[in-house]
């Protein structure tokens, strides 16, 4: 959240990309103690499309990588599920409605209660799809298998075990009745 938050303001116009001069400015107001030549090869590797402008997702894919097939077979399984007419979207509120943090890994060890750790989920998939979407796309609260996988490829950077991310994707989403594992959240971003 506070790269995303750091990456927003440094978007002065508002477009959720960073120009060259915007990314210089990032890198001197975060203190990134590099030269002018370094920032502008930096900059290079985050605008992976090429079109000279670092995107939201460009920008935090680099930092969190892609998830491993058997997550992403997993969030497409519960993008199926979700989405009951098969129209290809899921309904944010279709997701907030089915998700119950009870078997979540944190409610069950007390480190958080479930609606701390319901509202910590319904924010960041706000904010997530605020970032991505402009306000006319996000009237209509649709979301797509790629928007929905990019959302949880977030997560996923966060869980270094496999079987751990099923407990708490399963878990939170009641996918199955089975405790999850005792494992920690590693912070990344």
């Amino acid at each position: 959240m506070a790269m995303r938050r750091a990456f927003m303001i440094a978007d002065e116009n508002d477009i959720k990309s960073l120009t060259l001069p915007e990314f210089i400015k990032f890198c001197h107001d975060y203190r990134i103690l590099i030269s002018g030549n370094e920032i502008k090869e930096l900059f290079g590797e985050f605008d992976t499309n090429r079109n000279r402008e670092i995107n939201y997702e460009e920008f935090i894919l680099s930092f969190v990588g892609e998830m491993c097939e058997r997550r992403k077979r997993l969030i497409t399984i519960l993008f199926e599920t979700l989405d009951k007419d098969k129209i290809g979207f899921v309904n944010l509120d279709e997701i907030r409605n089915s998700f119950s943090p009870t078997l979540h890994p944190d409610a069950i060890s007390g480190k958080k209660t479930e609606d701390e750790i319901l509202a910590e989920f319904l924010d960041n998939l706000q904010y997530h799809f605020s970032l991505l979407k402009s306000e006319k796309e996000q009237e209509n609260n649709q979301i797509n298998l790629e928007e929905f996988l990019t959302f949880f490829n977030n997560i996923s950077a966060g869980i270094e075990d496999d079987d751990y991310f099923e407990d708490v994707i399963k878990g939170g989403l009641n996918l199955e009745e089975k405790k999850p594992k005792k494992k920690g959240w590693k912070s990344i971003v």
